[in-house]
């Protein structure tokens, strides 16, 4: 699955607000759905999954450092940091879901309001399924 955040060029997300990408670029994974602008990923086949994201933003943050965490059925498991208050943050995680149905999500765990980068993409996840 492959999901991108293109549409909201100097949009902000709310600290413990979860990614709303608002496009499905392609899905060929089994089990696997997500509903455009709802930033859950939905997951009703157990397995071993790799996660890749990145999320752009403007650089001129309240917090001093950015955060955004995946989250397993509201359980951050991978969180990536940007001390500088902004920039391109990447991060990337191997997901066990061993109960179904599971909820993917990518929150702001900055502790304030997050704007997104004027550009012309602001996000990106893909998910795989290893196993």
């Amino acid at each position: 699955m492959q999901l991108s955040l293109v549409g909201s060029s100097a949009g902000s997300i709310a600290n413990g607000a979860c990614v709303s990408f608002d496009a499905l670029n392609s899905n060929n994974t089994l089990g696997v759905s997500y509903t455009t602008g709802s930033g859950q990923i939905n997951i009703a086949r157990t397995g071993t999954y790799l996660v890749n994201w990145w999320v752009a933003t403007c650089g001129t943050q309240t917090a001093d450092t950015v955060a955004f965490a995946l989250s397993l059925n509201g359980s951050d498991l991978a969180t990536s940091y940007s001390d500088t208050g902004g920039g391109q943050i990447y991060g990337t995680a191997i997901v066990n879901v061993t109960s179904i149905p599971a909820t993917l999500t990518l929150v702001n765990r900055s502790g304030d309001a997050v704007t997104l980068a004027t550009a012309a993409g602001q996000g990106g996840l893909t998910l795989t399924q290893l196993a």
